[in-house]
């Protein structure tokens, strides 16, 4: 569960930086990805890797370790649905209350 909250924290924050940096939103229609390698200084292979690609205002996050866990943050609706292909499941949280919750747990 760990490694999920981390690559939540990580797609939300690469969906920030592409908004800020681009200056554009997110709802338009670009397309691109980003393979991540997260290493530790007493590691000699990461320890985690992902493929995150993005297009028309959605992201899709892929674990390498465990491909059939997908996370998929739509901007547009305000939501981040994490699926599970394996076991057949599907959850959706709504964004807003993310964002509060995060914002309660830093103060």
């Amino acid at each position: 569960m760990n490694g999920m909250v981390n690559r939540l924290l990580k797609l939300v924050a690469i969906a920030a930086g592409v908004c800020l940096a681009s200056g554009t939103s997110l709802g338009q229609d670009m397309a691109f990805r980003i393979e991540t390698d997260v290493l530790l200084p007493t590691e000699s292979k990461p320890i985690q890797q992902t493929l995150t690609l993005f297009r028309g205002g959605v992201a899709y996050d892929y674990s390498r370790e465990t491909p059939d866990q997908i996370m998929v943050l739509d901007h547009a609706h305000e939501r981040l649905v994490l699926l599970d292909a394996q076991r057949k499941l599907q959850t959706i949280i709504d964004l807003s209350g993310l964002y509060a919750f995060m914002e309660s747990a830093r103060n």
